[in-house]
């Protein structure tokens, strides 16, 4: 037998006579009934549906243990799973700042470099555009330099000339 059933080493057939007696002012079967087979099946059935609720009540107590104890596996895997992704996109938000402030760094060193390189070509051309105009300044300078000297002076044409009148056109010479 088992402990569920026994009471002081009395079976559950003793047991239920003992609520007979106690049910019926101790007399065993109440004001000098005599208890039915029926009366008697139904203690049985009725000790026997009980066992029964005891073992379903049972199983659903382990059952909702086992479904409380996935869910929570379940949640721990997904806020697991969840603070994994979370690291990740965190992580990648910290590479696209880096990558942003060095294409920021890298435009403003090229900015720097073009404006740099630009300021030098301007530079450049300026001092060519400068070492023309002086240039031109310095030849004009020397122009009126030279009309200042010829100024009152006589001037002589440079090539003499000469023409003979011919009264008839040559000969060719035979």
């Amino acid at each position: 037998m088992s402990e569920n059933n026994e009471m002081l080493g009395i079976g559950g057939i003793g047991l239920l006579v003992i609520l007979f007696f106690l049910m019926n002012n101790g007399n065993f079967f109440g004001n000098n009934q005599t208890a039915t087979s029926n009366e008697v099946q139904r203690g049985f059935d009725n000790q026997n549906s009980m066992a029964n609720q005891r073992e379903i009540l049972g199983a659903v107590n382990a059952g909702t243990a086992q479904t409380v104890a996935a869910t929570n596996q379940t949640f721990h895997d997904m806020l697991g799973a969840l603070d994994q992704r979370y690291g990740e996109v965190i992580r990648d938000i910290g590479d696209l700042r880096m990558a942003q402030q060095q294409a920021i760094a890298n435009q403003n060193e090229c900015c720097c470099s073009t404006k740099l390189a630009m300021e030098q070509g301007f530079a450049s051309i300026r001092e060519k555009l400068d070492a023309n105009k002086i240039e031109a300044l310095q030849a004009q300078v020397a122009q009126l330099q030279m009309q200042n000297l010829l100024t009152g002076v006589v001037k002589f044409p440079n090539q003499a000339t000469y023409t003979m009148p011919f009264p008839f056109p040559p000969q060719p010479i035979v």
